[in-house]
């Protein structure tokens, strides 16, 4: 039976590269060629002159009418140079039975003139990758992808060929075109276990970028000296093959299921049946070989390397890029990681937009997009109302307090329950400390002034907020200030005098008030895929809890000082006045906030029994802090 292959591709009108390429490759190997069109290009040997983008309805429409009728064995991806029809071809690809998925990432046409927009490379790496059997990158794209310079050694191309294969592909060539590698020869590094088309020696000049059809792999005789690398996985069968010339280097990453990876000096189970006696990497020297079912992103390790072998992670944050307080604790909690395994587990920080929108972390995280996120809990308040208890509640737990119920009165374990259903495991990562109480564009001198007040305040304090006449507005950090600016909020809230001068509201509003009766505390939350976190070697599992853990303090004790003297700055260069809520306001948030609590109580079983057990940790700890601390602050304060 004839094999079938669909090239998801561009055109180009010079007929080199692009849909005619491919089913030009499809038929010289007797392959029947199909195709789904992305992009028309006015293109020759000299350049691109224009390129047109088709709609990604059109390109979703010609995948399900190909993919629908054609029993396809195998899919080759090209020119793809948009992130929104990057995202219908993942999906189409989700929807259908495609094959094997080879990626070649086009960015560059052999002239040199750009062809995927920077915008859609994050997109490439976050979407496709994961979703492809082969990608297939030249030096410059790799370099492009990981952000590095462009190999220039053999040894820089092999691990350039790891670094890219633990983005989530199942195998990857990297080619080397004609670059000045080892005499100019073309090389390419190829880490890979080779499910589908035939085996090439890795220094013939020309490298079909089309899938082949299926045949068994022809391999050159081995010798006593050759490094045979086999596979085991439930997805894959065991491929072998010997090292050529050059090297290539054998790598697996398995869709599901835990793998181990046995190296040999000579030939194991070969087709023609001898065997050698073969030795497994241990445990501890693979580092990260084990990985949960789910795809959950690992360091495939290098077994030419098995020392170097790594894990990368993604993480998403709610925040924008090194914002002070938040955005800088997730940054440092992914550098500290780097840092106490020695190089070994790395994490990716990508900020609010970069990968996922601010408040798409939670989803994120749950679907694997991303294995971890930097986040507060009071963003999910609509999918799980309890969720707010862990970052704060309106006239709840100061920080110290908090932690002490987390750690000490069994917060942890509700919380563990709470997230459980969505596959995800939460932890304390910072604490922004005692929130101030919103910036306003006009005084509050009464109840009368929140009627129709449009404020931004996350959290159970919006609700209290409306409850009293103004109109809660939900949008993430990043846009607060524009919003604040044009008028679509008349005040906002976010943190406390560090982060907030950082954001720019003392330009826009000079009223900042006081106290933060909404957020008495400023717990962010690390939330962790629960299978990819299971999947982490017990050591590294433990660095990354721990790196999240110590920034509680770390970050608390930043922020109490970095917030004192953003406070002087607001005050004697920003020309801000520091108001306190009147009283009447106040006791009117304080009666609709014990009412809201109430009625969240009893929304279900989970939400009452963590309303009951931050109740009950309150009043065992405010007698305490009581006497601890605001008595002996007015005696120190002379007030007492």
């Amino acid at each position: 039976m004839t094999a079938i292959a669909v090239t998801i591709a561009g055109s180009d009108s010079g007929g080199g590269a692009g849909i005619q390429a491919d089913l030009k490759t499809f038929s010289a190997n007797g392959v029947y060629g199909a195709s789904v069109l992305t992009a028309l290009t006015a293109q020759n040997t000299l350049g691109v002159t224009a390129i047109h983008d088709l709609p990604p309805d059109f390109v979703r429409a010609q995948m399900d009418a190909v993919f629908s009728d054609l029993k396809v064995n195998a899919t080759k991806i090209g020119m793809l140079s948009r992130i929104d029809i990057i995202e219908t071809v993942a999906e189409g690809l989700e929807a259908h039975a495609t094959g094997p998925v080879v990626l070649d990432p086009v960015m560059v046409a052999a002239s040199g003139d750009p062809l995927l927009a920077d915008s859609a490379v994050e997109g490439l790496i976050a979407i496709l990758i994961p979703l492809a059997d082969v990608i297939t990158p030249n030096l410059h794209e790799a370099a492009r992808i990981l952000e590095c310079e462009v190999a220039a050694s053999e040894t820089e191309m092999q691990a350039q060929a790891e670094r890219l294969l633990r983005l989530g592909a199942r195998s990857v060539l990297l080619k080397g075109g004609t670059a000045r590698v080892r005499s100019a020869r073309t090389c390419s590094w190829m880490a890979a276990a080779m499910p589908y088309g035939c085996a090439k020696n890795a220094s013939t000049p020309a490298i079909p970028m089309a899938p082949a059809a299926p045949c068994r792999p022809q391999l050159p005789p081995a010798s006593p000296r050759d490094w045979i690398c086999r596979v085991r996985s439930g997805r894959r069968r065991p491929i072998f093959m010997p090292r050529l010339s050059p090297p290539i280097s054998l790598i697996s990453a398995p869709v599901t299921g835990r793998f181990t990876i046995s190296i040999a000096s000579g030939v194991s189970d070969m087709p023609d049946g001898t065997s050698q006696k073969t030795r497994l990497m241990s445990r501890r020297k693979l580092l990260g070989a084990s990985v949960a079912a789910g795809g959950a992103a690992l360091a495939a390790p290098a077994v030419a390397q098995e020392d170097k072998a790594t894990i990368e992670w993604k993480m998403v944050t709610s925040w924008p890029k090194n914002l002070p307080g938040p955005g800088v604790t997730a940054q440092r909690i992914a550098n500290q990681v780097e840092m106490m395994s020695g190089g070994l587990f790395r994490i990716r920080l990508f900020a609010a937009g970069e990968l996922v929108p601010a408040l798409g972390v939670f989803e994120a995280v749950s679907g694997n997009t991303a294995q971890m996120a930097h986040t507060a809990s009071f963003f999910w308040q609509g999918k799980i109302p309890a969720s707010v208890f862990f970052t704060a509640i309106p006239f709840g737990l100061l920080p110290h307090e908090h932690i002490a119920w987390i750690e000490q009165g069994g917060g942890q374990s509700l919380w563990d329950e709470l997230y459980a259903p969505f596959g995800l495991k939460p932890v304390m990562a910072g604490n922004t400390g005692v929130q101030m109480g919103g910036w306003f564009r006009k005084e509050v001198n009464s109840l009368a002034d929140l009627k129709g007040l449009k404020i931004r305040m996350p959290g159970l304090g919006g609700e209290v907020m409306r409850r009293l006449g103004a109109t809660p507005v939900g949008l993430p950090p990043g846009e607060l200030f524009q919003a604040l600016q044009s008028g679509v909020l008349d005040a906002t809230e976010f943190l406390g005098p560090w982060s907030d001068r950082a954001m720019g509201f003392h330009k826009v509003a000079k009223s900042y008030y006081t106290p933060g009766f909404h957020e008495p505390n400023g717990t962010g939350e690390a939330i962790f895929n629960r299978v990819a976190l299971d999947g982490l070697p017990e050591e590294l599992r433990i660095i990354v809890l721990e790196a999240c853990r110590a920034e509680n303090a770390r970050s608390l004790a930043e922020s109490n000082w970095e917030n004192a003297g953003s406070l002087k700055l607001l005050r004697e260069e920003d020309g801000v006045t520091i108001k306190n809520y009147p009283d009447d306001v106040l006791n009117a948030l304080r009666e609709n906030a014990a009412i809201v609590l109430g009625e969240l109580a009893e929304k279900n079983s989970i939400s009452m029994r963590i309303y009951e057990s931050n109740t009950a940790a309150r009043e065992r700890l405010a007698p305490w802090s009581e006497i601890a601390m605001r008595r002996f602050m007015e005696a120190r304060d002379g007030r007492g």
